[in-house]
């Protein structure tokens, strides 16, 4: 990695080297790292080809959001993201097969939007919110588990033409509301 130490004990990561795993540590030379600038989009700053898997550290649980976006990583495979409260965009990620997100409190709007070869999508039990049009053309996605606990599921499903939806321990108030928010366009 290269990376800035601000004068607030923070990191801010700017740019890997080529890898077929990245991964984003918690901290940097004993700074907290808070900024992660990693776009697939740009590739004069990302080796965006050669990025095959993707690890986030679990301690970052306590951490403030980490800011970054993996669209346009074309060979990302997998992810393990379960030390993070709010996912990255992984929009178009179209060879993205596994991800683990155990710690994941909100999945947010067109997170997985494109990702036609998602097939595993492991939520943890502290998911509150998935956000609108989340799994939108995740046609491969034959499965996906809601923990319970979860109080919002916006629209989240179109075009997963493959997929079963398995609420667990949802209430008939919030499953009626529910049905409402997610199959209907707001």
């Amino acid at each position: 990695f290269f990376y800035t130490v601000h004068a607030d004990d923070t990191a801010e990561l700017v740019m890997y080297d080529t890898a077929e795993t990245l991964v984003i540590p918690q901290a940097v030379r004993g700074a907290a790292v808070v900024s992660a600038k990693i776009d697939g989009v740009e590739p004069y700053w990302w080796a965006d080809e050669t990025v095959e898997k993707l690890v986030v550290d679990d301690a970052f649980t306590a951490m403030p959001d980490i800011n970054f976006t993996l669209s346009g990583f074309r060979n990302l495979r997998e992810a393990s993201v379960n030390g993070l409260a709010s996912l990255p965009s992984f929009l178009g990620c179209e060879s993205l097969r596994t991800v683990r997100c155990a710690g994941a409190q909100e999945i947010p709007a067109n997170t997985f939007t494109g990702c036609t070869a998602l097939t595993t999508v492991e939520l943890g039990e502290g998911l509150k919110t998935i956000g609108e049009g989340a799994f939108t053309g995740c046609t491969a996605l034959r499965e996906l588990h809601i923990p319970a606990g979860t109080e919002r599921v916006q629209y989240a499903f179109e075009g997963c033409t493959s997929l079963t939806v398995y609420f667990h321990g949802v209430s008939d108030e919030d499953w009626n509301r529910w049905t409402e928010e997610i199959f209907t366009e707001t």
